[in-house]
């Protein structure tokens, strides 16, 4: 009898750790979806941001229907603290079994926001290579080049060479940087402590490689976190209920 308490104690505590995992996996889900809707939204362009950010946001609900559902089975698992009966059992089975397709689902939303993150990947490198030819020429690109160069620290699209085939004009003599070796680049490009004239000066990463990296952590958080839900629950399936 006295096994049989303990078993049932550790079994309901193992039960309420597992679920108050799930809530916070959805809850992190939905922090992440959060992120990355202000993220895309002030640097993606040339693109259907509504579709995007759709995406985004149904991923988002999906967290949050994931911390629901988990939240609504403390209920049962609470009742299953001081009561042990067969029928009590079976509605706790019947759902995890139900926990499984939400589980399914969330792989699913994962799966089509990490297919739509590289879509925003292709697209954003795409339009850097169009959009440095005109940062001379068209007043939206020069903002977009000089916001992120500052904001991310850094240079071109690959890196600070791709300036050389940009003719800028000395005209903007402020607004510009004459390296030593005659490279003349966007002032945006320097380092904030720029004490030479060389390429130590200014900032050597590209703004796509930095954009890359942060979109490629999004989906490998994202990714992660569900993979641990779903092995969370697989793993509640293990557990003896006898």
């Amino acid at each position: 009898m006295m096994n049989s308490q303990k078993s049932h104690k550790c079994l309901h505590k193992t039960l309420l750790i597992l679920v108050c995992l799930e809530i916070l996996s959805g809850l992190l889900t939905a922090v992440i979806c959060e992120y990355t809707k202000i993220f895309l939204s002030d640097n993606i362009f040339q693109i259907d941001k509504h579709e995007v950010l759709s995406v985004v946001l149904m991923t988002k609900i999906y967290g949050l229907h994931v911390s629901i559902c988990f939240t609504g089975g403390i209920a049962v698992i609470l009742l299953f603290k001081d009561v042990y009966t067969r029928h009590l059992k079976i509605s706790v089975i019947l759902w995890l079994f139900l926990s499984i397709e939400t589980v399914i689902g969330a792989l699913s939303m994962s799966w089509v926001f990490s297919d739509t993150m590289n879509y925003v990947t292709t697209n954003f490198e795409e339009s850097l290579q169009y959009g440095i030819k005109f940062y001379e020429t068209d007043p939206q690109w020069v903002l977009i080049f000089d916001n992120l160069q500052y904001n991310y620290k850094c240079c071109g699209v690959y890196n600070h060479t791709d300036w050389k085939k940009i003719i800028l004009s000395s005209s903007r003599e402020e607004n510009v940087i004459r390296l030593l070796n005659n490279l003349i680049l966007p002032y945006s490009c320097a380092k904030e402590n720029m004490a030479t004239k060389d390429e130590d000066s200014i900032n050597s990463r590209g703004c796509f490689h930095v954009i890359y990296n942060i979109i490629e952590n999004i989906n490998k958080a994202m990714m992660t976190i569900n993979g641990f839900i779903a092995i969370d629950v697989v793993s509640s399936f293990f557990i003896p209920f006898d």
